[in-house]
């Protein structure tokens, strides 16, 4: 699997001036942005459909139920642009801020862009649903990458 889901390649194809401020190496950056995503869909969209899937009885379970990022079978396809926006908004473009004085604000504005990008980018992969194993088949089945219901019930007056 992936140790990253995006790349240095990857940040020059959508900020291809970043280039002009040294050697672009951002190995470190990278790391740190599959961290944060990786947090973000255990929290936010494993353990709600963890629960949908085992029931709300799922901790007397007797199954190995932790979040595997192993297991997100294509993660570097479904996470390359939140990857990116979070590496360029998150990690690089404040460091680039810090590193070329008088035009920090314009680096500085476009990690905030960045970061609202990723935000969105992030909403719109888990509302369609992350190709998750859970049964760790090496396949992704129908029923593993159906997207959940929602919670909303229709009653009677």
């Amino acid at each position: 699997m992936a140790t990253f889901y995006s790349t240095d390649n990857d940040l020059i194809d959508y900020l291809p001036e970043i280039r002009e401020h040294g050697e672009v190496k951002f190995k470190k950056d990278h790391l740190k942005a599959k961290d944060d995503i990786d947090r973000i869909i255990e929290v936010r969209w494993f353990r709600p459909r963890q629960r949908e899937r085992f029931g709300k009885n799922v901790d007397i379970l007797d199954l190995d139920l932790d979040f595997d990022a192993e297991l997100m079978l294509n993660a570097t396809a479904q996470l390359k642009k939140a990857s990116v926006y979070r590496t360029l908004g998150e990690y690089v473009l404040p460091k680039l801020a810090n590193f070329t004085g008088g035009e920090s604000d314009a680096w500085l504005n476009r990690a905030e862009h960045f970061n609202d990008r990723f935000n969105k980018e992030m909403d719109r992969v888990m509302s369609v649903g992350i190709d998750y194993d859970w049964d760790s088949s090496g396949v992704i089945d129908l029923d593993e990458n159906k997207i959940p219901a929602t919670g909303f019930r229709v009653g009677r007056a």
